[in-house]
């Protein structure tokens, strides 16, 4: 049975672990990010995320192997907005073993109750284009696109 849980020091290890394949797999998706083994600090950076207020890092472990995370924030609302202050949805990743089973809608459900505590909005993310399965999440958690980033590769 998964159990969904705010993520703690004691954490970091497996989390980085979980962090490094999310990150390969973008690679892998489009080679315009960079693989994990090119990350630097990376345990350093999780340590400092666990430490900030305006982040929140849910996991979601089977028997204490942690099979997914969340990472979320709350950021000032960009000047086009009236919105104070927004959500952000900045990482989510489930093992490729442990996906299909509702493991990252659970994480974000429990993400909504950090949100309203912190009296967030609305909530954005970034996805790439080439992650159908992150897409196809996303969508059917109600998330709408309301602009489009592009790149040009020079």
């Amino acid at each position: 049975m998964t159990n969904i849980r705010n993520a703690s020091e004691k954490d970091i290890g497996q989390l980085v672990g979980l962090m490094k394949s999310m990150i390969d797999y973008h690679h892998e998706l489009d080679a315009y990010y960079k693989p994990a083994d090119k990350y630097v600090g990376l345990e350093d950076e999780v340590a400092a995320w666990l430490k900030n207020q305006d982040i929140n890092i849910l996991i979601a472990e089977d028997d204490g192997v942690l099979t997914g995370y969340l990472r979320v924030g709350v950021e000032e609302g960009p000047l086009y907005t009236e919105a104070k202050k927004i959500g952000v949805v900045h990482d989510i990743f489930v093992q490729s073993g442990h996906r299909q089973k509702g493991i990252a809608k659970e994480l974000f459900q429990e993400s909504l109750k950090w949100f309203a505590v912190k009296k967030v909005k609305n909530i954005e993310l970034d996805v790439s284009i080439k992650n159908d399965n992150a897409i196809q999440l996303w969508d059917g958690l109600g998330f709408k696109d309301y602009k489009r980033r592009m790149r040009l590769d020079i």
